[in-house]
């Protein structure tokens, strides 16, 4: 168990300071002498160079898209501890909401978000908090960073992983969620 890689999945709507606070919470547990600390972000640049639209203007293609980019990035895991900049939870939301897909292309993917999420120690659920209302890109409605914000906490009741609902405007954001990886790697 000691030698198991930690996997940290942040989620949360569009626009709530996810890439942000990975960044900054990877640089904080770097600091804190923790060897093997890994950030997986890129899950958007992958998808735009893949040429399909995003956001409110997601075809099947762009949920096919996500998917792939998720397992492709999660297939380079090797260190110690792994932040996931969006993890499957983001993905299925957006599936769920979105509301593209065939009956059976959703059951695939609830199939593969089960495995995924499986894999994940800690979800840290970045919520859409006041200050961040609106700050959401172009790209996406405000209606549809509502509907994916809602679906991510119902996605989340299904996920086994111990959880953190954190406002990534908070001062203390970073530090309890430092806190809380510390705990977790003296429990092991």
């Amino acid at each position: 168990m000691k030698d198991r890689t930690l996997f940290i999945g942040v989620t949360g709507a569009q626009g709530v300071g996810k890439s942000t606070f990975c960044r900054n919470f990877v640089a904080a547990l770097r600091s804190g002498n923790r060897r093997g600390v890994t950030l997986l972000d890129g899950i958007r640049a992958s998808i735009q160079a893949m040429g399909v639209p995003f956001g409110s203007e997601s075809t099947s293609e762009t949920i096919f898209a996500v998917w792939t980019a998720h397992l492709e990035r999660e297939s380079r895991i090797s260190d110690a501890i792994v932040v996931l900049d969006r993890c499957c939870i983001d993905a299925l939301a957006y599936t769920r909401v979105l509301n593209i897909s065939t009956p059976l292309e959703r059951r695939m993917f609830e199939q593969i978000a089960a495995l995924a999420c499986g894999r994940l120690d800690l979800v840290i659920h970045l919520r859409l908090s006041s200050f961040f209302e609106n700050k959401g890109a172009a790209h996406e409605t405000a209606e549809l960073r509502a509907a994916v914000s809602r679906e991510i906490g119902t996605v989340l009741g299904g996920v086994r992983a111990r959880q953190l609902d954190l406002d990534a405007a908070s001062a203390d954001a970073i530090q309890t969620a430092v806190r809380t990886v510390g705990e977790m790697l003296d429990a092991r």
